[in-house]
């Protein structure tokens, strides 16, 4: 059975769908997560996730892991809202990689070199 629309159907494939903070030392700023991006950060579907809800610190440890990720968002969807007569962002992750530590250093040798 569905849980949002109590339908019933033989057959289900859950998704993810979150907001989660992300930031670095500069600011921070709440993003809207989905199915693919959630399964690369979490290392887990839905579905496969849920199967481990009981088991509390399994289902906690997706998240955990999470938590000390560090990621390069590369490409974001923005839109401006209206709600309740002001103006905020709605951020959605398109594409995200995982911190790449070869590459990152290799593109700041030349600034640190200048000086």
């Amino acid at each position: 059975m569905c849980e949002r629309c109590h339908g019933t159907y033989p057959n289900c494939t859950r998704k993810w769908i979150f907001s989660a903070t992300v930031g670095d030392e500069t600011a921070s700023s709440w993003v809207g997560i989905f199915d693919e991006q959630a399964q690369q950060m979490l290392g887990v579907t839905a579905d496969e996730a849920l199967a481990q809800f009981e088991n509390q610190d399994v289902y906690d440890g997706y998240f955990a892991r999470a938590l000390i990720m560090e990621w390069v968002f590369k490409c974001c969807r923005v839109k401006n809202e209206i709600v309740n007569d002001g103006q905020r962002l709605k951020v959605q992750v398109v594409r995200m990689d995982p911190v790449d530590f070869v590459s990152e250093c290799r593109e700041m040798m030349p600034a640190l070199e200048s000086f």
